[in-house]
Order: C-alpha cells, then sequence, then structure tokens
C-alpha cells in the first residue's frame, strides 16, 4: 500500500463566472486556465498573460481613443469653418456635450458591452480555449510522470472549471488518494462524482466522509444509492454508509429523501448523530416518517434506555 503524502494546497482564487479564470498570453495569443500563472507556458514571456476582461480593455483602448479623435476632428473643422465667435462658441459647446455624452453612455452601458464582447471573443476563440486546456491537461500529465501529484492536482482542479469528464475527475481522484486528507484542508467532492461505478471514488469518499461530512450532498447521495450494494460489499462499505447517513442528518429534505437507507444503518450512527435524529423526528410530525420514527424508538429503548437525554423524546 502506497504511502500518503501530507501537502498543503494552495488556495483557491474566487470568481463568480468560470471565464474570469481564463487568462490570455499578450504575446503569443495563447490562453490558460492557470489563473495564478505568472509566465505563459508557450512562449515563457513574463509578465504576459492577462484576463480576458483585462484583455477586452486592452483592445478596446484604441477604439476609446478613436472615438474622441473623432470627436475632437469634427470640432477643428466647426471652428475653422465658423465664421464669427458666436458660431466658435456653439462648436466648442457641441464638442464638448458630444465628448460628454458618448462617456456617459460608454460608462453606464460598460457591463453589457463587455459582456456582449466576452460572449463573441468566447465563441470565436472556442478552438483556442480547447486548445489552451488540452495543453494544461499535458502539463497535469507531466508533473505526474515525475511524481508532483500536489502540483498536478492543482492544474486539474483548475481545468475542472471547464472541463466536466470522467478523464479528468479521475486523474482528480487519483492524485487526491495519494494525500492525507484533513479537515482544514480546502476539498472537493461534487465535482468529483463519477458517471459510473469507481472504486478509487469511493475510497476518496470514506476518507472525505471522516473528515468533512459537510461536502456530502445530494449528488453523492445519489450516488452512494445506486450503487450501495457494491459499496456495501467493500471492508469499509457499512462504516463509510453509515457515514453517509450521519451526513444526511444536516437537513430535514435528506432525511425525508434517503430514510429507507437510514433506518437500515440507524443502529450504526453515533450517539450524538442518532440524538440529533431523534429530535429531528420529534420536531418535524409533518413529515411522513412513520417507519423511521418505530425504528428509532427501537434503538433508544433497546440502547439508549438508561440515557436520560432520550427520554420522552419519542
Amino acid at each position: 500500500m502506497q504511502s500518503k503524502m501530507a501537502i498543503q494546497f494552495k488556495k483557491s482564487i474566487f470568481t463568480s463566472l468560470a471565464h474570469q479564470r481564463l487568462l490570455v498570453c499578450r504575446n503569443c495569443r495563447s490562453i490558460t486556465s492557470l489563473i495564478d500563472a505568472s509566465s505563459c507556458a508557450i512562449c515563457s514571456k513574463e509578465l504576459s498573460l492577462h484576463s480576458l476582461t483585462d484583455y477586452m480593455s486592452i483592445l478596446n483602448k484604441p477604439r476609446g481613443q478613436a472615438e474622441v479623435l473623432f470627436i475632437g476632428c469634427f470640432v477643428l473643422l466647426s471652428i475653422i469653418a465658423a465664421t464669427d465667435l458666436l458660431q466658435l462658441l456653439i462648436s466648442i459647446g457641441m464638442g464638448i456635450v458630444s465628448l460628454v455624452v458618448i462617456l456617459l453612455i460608454r460608462a453606464k452601458y460598460r457591463t453589457e458591452l463587455m459582456l456582449m464582447q466576452l460572449q463573441k471573443i468566447l465563441l470565436k476563440k472556442q478552438n483556442l480555449i480547447d486548445r489552451g486546456l488540452e495543453n494544461d491537461f499535458q502539463r497535469a500529465l507531466e508533473e505526474i510522470k515525475i511524481g508532483h501529484y500536489k502540483q498536478a492536482y492543482e492544474i486539474l482542479r483548475e481545468i475542472g472549471y471547464f472541463k466536466h469528464n470522467d478523464t479528468i475527475r479521475n486523474y482528480k481522484i487519483d492524485c487526491l488518494n495519494r494525500f492525507v486528507l484533513r479537515t482544514d484542508m480546502e476539498l472537493e467532492l461534487d465535482s468529483l462524482v463519477p458517471s459510473e461505478y469507481n472504486l478509487q471514488f469511493i475510497i476518496y469518499l470514506y476518507e472525505v466522509s471522516k473528515v468533512n461530512k459537510q461536502l456530502i450532498r445530494r449528488p453523492t447521495l445519489d450516488y452512494v444509492m445506486e450503487h450501495r450494494e457494491a459499496i456495501e460489499a467493500l471492508a469499509f462499505g457499512p462504516e463509510l454508509i453509515a457515514n453517509i447517513c450521519s451526513a444526511t442528518l444536516r437537513m430535514r429534505s435528506y432525511v425525508d429523501l434517503y430514510q429507507l437507507l437510514i433506518i437500515d444503518y440507524m443502529d450504526k450512527l453515533p450517539r450524538e448523530r442518532f440524538l440529533r435524529l431523534v429530535k429531528m423526528i420529534a420536531a418535524n410530525t409533518e413529515y411522513d416518517w412513520t417507519e423511521i420514527t418505530s425504528r428509532a424508538s427501537q434503538i433508544v429503548h433497546s440502547k439508549y434506555d438508561y440515557d436520560p437525554e432520550f427520554k420522552g423524546i419519542i
């Protein structure tokens, strides 16, 4: 069995939209998903990478200058053509008003214009984006070949914002299963749920269920239900599903959706989690929880009849 590595991930940079993670090289126009890269991996140019938004601002700068220059030329021609002081003042005034109007329009609709231009760029450069993501992926594979699994995972994590397939998921899972997982780590789970049964994912899920049950949400719960029989056949399978059941107790909707699973593993819940379940059942009588209530009552009487905290709840 391979020894696991104790590592610390780089903190992932938050962006509200995925495209904000893409960087464009001003020198060779290549694109990368590695948001914290300092130099272009294609042309090796330092400090040449810019976000798409900054890149568009650079592209739009000449356009804005051209508009100001056009107004300036118009005003200059009007001044030259003016035959008296009144016409001169009118020409200057119209130039100033035109400039202010254009600046106000650009400021007011800047976000909308930026989004429209961004959509055009994303469509126009989709092949370039795909090529950039493939370059990033090949770089991750090179890191894996030389045993740099932490660096490889961090690259794959960035690619995963754009590519959602089992190939990327499997490589990420392979890397993650080489690390010692801790409660303070920035882990992922929903984004790793594969499209079919995957033992390596189950092993990773087992480790996650021990350190961060908050990550276990509906995509993972549905996956466990779909592959329950195969999971139960594993040596650690019953413990894993008991941990999964503990995770469902965060939300009433989860208890309602997965109550048959909870019923089967209720006697394996830790005391504090079982107490939470009993209190949840008592506080939510509007749900049709007849079977789960009956099973909980049996366990209270058989295992916790002596425990004063369970008295009179159900």
